[in-house]
């Protein structure tokens, strides 16, 4: 290898490293452009964490037949009214015993999320046993 060669790797490299700055200066832009776009758009509207969480009025109602095409809300008041309450694994096995063609991670992912929903909105009632809940109907 030779100085020529040499020469002529740094020059390359000194173009391949002016493209990716110029790449990464753009991304800024773009980002700093969007959050101005943003804060202008969001100005008027009030701060959503200075607002208290809403509870609903409209606890979960009981329901005594299962709707595979109804919606998990529906679902949950179905587990729940059968075993009169339970663990979210409960309510699992209920599920899958009515549904057994469902994929149990989505089930699980998505029963927990809803779960924590109804519980913090006051839809349904939960007492705290160690790292789980205990679920159940109110009324």
């Amino acid at each position: 290898m030779n100085e020529t060669d040499v020469i002529e790797f740094l020059e390359n490299r000194s173009r391949l490293l002016a493209i990716e700055k110029k790449k990464v200066d753009d991304a800024i832009s773009v980002i700093q452009s969007s959050s101005r776009v943003l804060a202008d758009v969001f100005s008027g509207v009030p701060d959503r964490k200075s607002k208290p969480a809403k509870i609903s009025d409209k606890v979960l109602e009981r329901s005594t037949e299962f709707n595979p095409k109804g919606k998990l809300d529906d679902k949950i008041s179905f587990a729940l009214s059968t075993s009169k309450s339970g663990l979210k694994e409960d309510i699992m096995r209920v599920l899958t015993e009515q549904q057994p063609d469902l994929d149990v991670n989505k089930l699980r992912n998505a029963l927990g999320v809803r779960l924590s929903y109804l519980l913090k909105s006051g839809r349904i009632a939960g007492k705290k046993q160690g790292r789980t809940y205990h679920y159940r109907l109110i009324g």
